[in-house]
């Protein structure tokens, strides 16, 4: 990966065919063409200079070039990459993993709703499903040349966090929750009620919310280690496997511990 400023850049490039000037270079980059320099200290510590990747340069210009010759605009080629970007983040965010998908991972209004009042304040504290897929803040993170592996690895990250926020939510809402199922409990002197049922029903749910939450993390972490060469965050793709396959048998065994509250 080669270095140079925009001089040097230039010269280079009218060297492979590609005769751009300092003022057209410049246009192209205030269109979002093209990347701004990465500023570094000179030689000798004296100045700060911007640098550019020069491969990458001559890749962008070679492509704007090819796209020109099939009669596109500039306006109409970065809107196309853009596109690109857009999609490949998409299909990667939208993929379904082992059946789980994100808006179940939240307890949502219309679920809130079916439950008493002491419920409903408890749920207020897992947090709600939210749209983080604009594509304006797709496109604000990610530059329209950003390798596709590249593109794919920031979107498996990104649903690492959302399933990560989730299982945070979950977790402040299990404490409060199970503490209520205790007090009903209590005050029934060991009688099963309706509202100990409800309780524990909706208990069961958030853990197996947890689980599912836990699957989609170590499942997007496995793609994310087959991508980056067999290993991510310091584990391989078949320590993350192993994680997924737990997670799968915890949220079994919590199924089958649910048919036993719901048929109380």
């Amino acid at each position: 990966m080669e270095k140079l400023k925009l001089p040097e850049v230039l010269k280079k490039l009218k060297g492979e065919g590609i005769d751009i000037t300092k003022r057209t270079f410049e246009y192209y980059q205030r269109m979002g063409l093209l990347p701004k320099p990465e500023k570094q200290v000179g030689v000798k510590g004296r100045g700060v200079y911007g640098y550019y990747d020069y491969d990458l340069v001559l890749k962008i210009l070679t492509f704007i070039r090819k796209n020109q010759e099939k009669g596109l605009t500039l306006a109409e080629i970065l809107k196309e990459a853009r596109k690109r970007v857009v999609r490949i983040y998409k299909s990667v965010f939208h993929r379904e993993f082992s059946g789980i998908y994100f808006h179940e991972l939240s307890i949502g209004n219309e679920e809130m709703s079916k439950h008493p009042r002491p419920v409903i304040e408890l749920l207020s504290k897992v947090y709600e499903p939210h749209d983080e897929l604009s594509e304006s803040k797709i496109l604000s993170d990610l530059p329209w040349w950003h390798p596709e592996k590249g593109i794919e690895l920031r979107a498996l990250k990104h649903i690492g966090e959302m399933a990560n926020e989730s299982i945070r939510g979950l977790l402040i809402a299990e404490h409060p929750i199970y503490w209520e199922i205790q007090k009903e409990l209590h005050k029934t002197k060991g009688i099963v009620s309706d509202a100990y049922i409800v309780l524990a029903r909706v208990l069961t749910q958030i853990k197996q919310k947890i689980w599912k939450a836990g699957i989609v993390v170590s499942t997007a972490n496995v793609q994310a280690a087959e991508i980056s060469d067999g290993e991510w965050k310091d584990k391989t793709t078949q320590e993350w496997q192993s994680i997924v396959t737990e997670c799968k048998q915890g949220l079994e065994k919590e199924e089958i511990d649910g048919e036993k509250v719901f048929y109380m």
